[in-house]
């Protein structure tokens, strides 16, 4: 269910599935089975990288590096996490329209545990990082 702005600001019209024919409903289920594919693709090819092992900093050059790689794995999370919420939330709708319940739906996040380690790991070597800095 969506809600749409009516003429002033103050009102909100809620659109229901009721007010869509069934064509209308077939052509967006149509849209949301095309775009679940594709934000699918989108996530399985960043959730099989294996996370990077901690790199040991000993010069300014290599902190600098190590930094600019942590920079793209933070965005790559970040990016695969998106891609995830997008996902949820075309299922949700996919599911509203073709009349199933939603109360006994549980989200899944089958990336949870790898994101996690990712995000620790990114820690961990921003902390190797300060350190060798205030050496």
């Amino acid at each position: 269910m969506s809600i749409l702005p009516h003429s002033s600001l103050s009102t909100l019209r809620v659109v229901s599935k009721s007010n869509l024919s069934e064509s209308a409903k077939s052509s967006i289920l149509n849209d949301i089975d095309m775009s679940l594919r594709l934000l699918k693709s989108g996530i399985g090819s960043e959730s099989k990288k294996e996370p990077s092992s901690l790199i040991e900093v000993s010069s300014l050059n290599k902190a600098i590096v190590v930094y600019g790689n942590l920079l793209v794995q933070l965005s790559q999370l970040i990016r695969s996490q998106s891609l995830m919420a997008i996902s949820e939330i075309l299922r949700m709708d996919k599911i509203y329209l073709t009349g199933d319940s939603v109360e006994e739906i549980t989200h899944k996040n089958n990336n949870f545990g790898y994101n996690k380690l990712r995000l620790e790991q990114i820690t961990d070597q921003l902390i190797m990082i300060e350190k060798w800095l205030e050496d």
